[in-house]
């Protein structure tokens, strides 16, 4: 096969694996376009082939898939295009380097030693999937704060795998697919037991992923079960290009006032930055918002940002049913870098943005929760329910997840389905229902199965009005985390390695095939 064909196949690949995701949701395509990848890495070409293929293959993918981050930098940064294409880009190459890194590793580990002509063994489809879970988990998740966005494991919020998430979490769940193309591309080249055994795993990864699929329970009417909380999510669509000026800030605070006056509830929310000032300087405001909570008795959670003596902090306050200020306030852990937190040296990049708040100081990772009616609420804010790994503690702690999001910074593109497939995997894989109030969208109330209750349109204003059933279960994935996983792959790899090297190489092998034909001829 050609090596321009090879890579047109790589890209077309890449971009059909983000039609698997939110909007699209064709979670079926994604073993095959995996498989095409196990594919490209396990035949034809060398090492460098294989790297290039998963490179390209990663590139289209991430392009494809969060291209909207254009829009944040150039539409409401204020970016020039050019340095926001070129960046974009950069981030989609740099996130291409995993795809490309599992293909080496594939093609590497994947076949005996010393061969230069392709020849997967039973071991490829293993390697890829190890691979692919440590270059998602170490690599994406982890180095340089991590940016996970797109796991394979996303995908699998509907559909027959679900379950898996679980059991395994969102990245165990790459791995399974992971492991399932690779098995699919082995038996396509090789059939025979190759077939067999492909067919074995594809019917229990089905049936662990039916049987693990979490469900809803019924609430017996018994003292130790959580009472059902009625709840309000604001959503005030107020326009980023507009946020920050002082006009919008007091009609913002005005609305979500009204909002919250508007009806009690047990619980009500305002998205992150709802007034896109402290405290301390827009007083009036959040004394009124603290007199609504009275007045309505109920309790009242905004995502503010605060000052802890000089340091400021992007996080979730709340008043109480009486009207008082919680003494509890949850700050944000996991900082966007270049919007929350500036890497060493780039301060030139972050100044060309329009970014009036930015350089806040980390939460600390023991915060508590807040108790609604004697349910515990756990806050987190904006992009840090992409990390099920770092949530874990925290819903153990809590019998509901609450996210507060500002997704204004993308417009009207497909960061809003991604986002909202993320927290229902978060339900998912750690058991707990999730809130979402946020500014442009989607707004929405999820029970633990991942199920959306219900939302609100995307860019309206308007106020979410339902009743949480409020029911949790501890989920294996839970209780143990990515490390048991992390454990295994890195095993796996190393007894490969190990027999690996310990093969002769094929010229090896023939010289002393070769000396006992002649000494038995003489």
């Amino acid at each position: 096969m050609k090596p321009a064909f090879r890579l047109a196949l790589a890209a077309a690949a890449g971009g059909l694996q983000t039609l698997s995701f939110a909007p699209v949701g064709a979670w079926w395509l994604q073993p095959f376009t995996l498989a095409v990848l196990w594919w490209l890495a396990a035949t034809g070409g060398g090492l460098r082939a294989a790297a290039l293929a998963g490179f390209v293959f990663g590139l289209t993918h991430f392009l494809t898939g969060f291209w909207w981050v254009y829009v944040s930098m150039h539409t409401f940064g204020e970016m020039p295009a050019a340095l926001a294409g070129f960046a974009t880009v950069a981030l989609a190459a740099y996130m291409a380097l995993y795809p490309a890194l599992t293909a080496f590793v594939t093609r590497w580990l994947g076949q005996p030693r010393g061969l230069s002509a392709p020849a997967p063994t039973r071991w490829s489809p293993i390697v890829f999937a190890c691979a692919w879970f440590l270059t998602e988990f170490l690599g994406r998740g982890v180095f340089l704060t991590g940016f996970p966005w797109l796991a394979a494991g996303y995908a699998h919020t509907d559909g027959l795998f679900t379950g898996w998430a679980t059991v395994f979490g969102v990245y165990g769940t790459s791995l399974v697919m992971a492991l399932l193309a690779g098995s699919i591309g082995l038996a396509w080249m090789q059939r025979g037991r190759a077939t067999v055994n492909a067919v074995l795993l594809a019917a229990i990864v089905l049936i662990v992923g039916s049987v693990a699929r979490p469900t809803a329970t019924q609430t017996a009417a018994a003292p130790d079960k959580l009472p059902a909380l009625s709840v309000r999510l604001l959503q005030g669509n107020v326009p980023q290009s507009m946020k920050f000026e002082q006009s919008t800030i007091i009609r913002a605070a005005e609305e979500y006032i009204a909002a919250t006056r508007a009806k009690p509830a047990d619980l009500i929310v305002l998205p992150e930055t709802a007034f896109a000032t402290t405290p301390e300087r827009f007083v009036s405001a959040y004394e009124q918002l603290a007199l609504a909570a009275r007045d309505t008795g109920s309790t009242v959670l905004v995502g503010a940002p605060i000052f802890v003596g000089e340091t400021p902090y992007n996080a979730v306050i709340g008043y109480g049913p009486g009207g008082e200020r919680l003494p509890l306030a949850y700050s944000k852990q996991h900082l966007v870098p270049f919007g929350e937190f500036v890497p060493l040296g780039f301060q030139w990049f972050v100044d060309m943005m329009k970014m009036p708040l930015g350089n806040f100081g980390r939460g600390t990772a023991d915060q508590q929760p807040f108790v609604v009616k004697g349910v515990k609420v756990m806050p987190n804010v904006c992009y840090e329910d992409v990390f099920g790994n770092e949530m874990r503690d925290e819903a153990a702690r809590a019998d509901v997840l609450l996210n507060v999001s500002n997704l204004a910074w993308f417009g009207t593109s497909w960061a809003m389905p991604q986002h909202l497939q993320i927290a229902r995997m978060r339900s998912i894989e750690l058991g707990r229902p999730s809130l979402r109030a946020t500014n442009t969208g989607v707004t929405a109330a999820i029970d633990l199965t991942g199920r959306v209750l219900a939302e609100l349109p995307l860019n309206t204003q308007g106020s979410l009005d339902t009743t949480l059933r409020v029911e949790k279960r501890d989920t294996l994935y839970l209780q143990v985390g990515d490390w048991p996983l992390l454990a295994l792959t890195l095993l796996l790899l190393a007894l490969r390695f190990r027999e690996r090297r310990q093969q002769p190489p094929p010229a090896a092998a023939k010289r002393g095939a070769e000396d006992v034909d002649y000494r038995e001829a003489a």
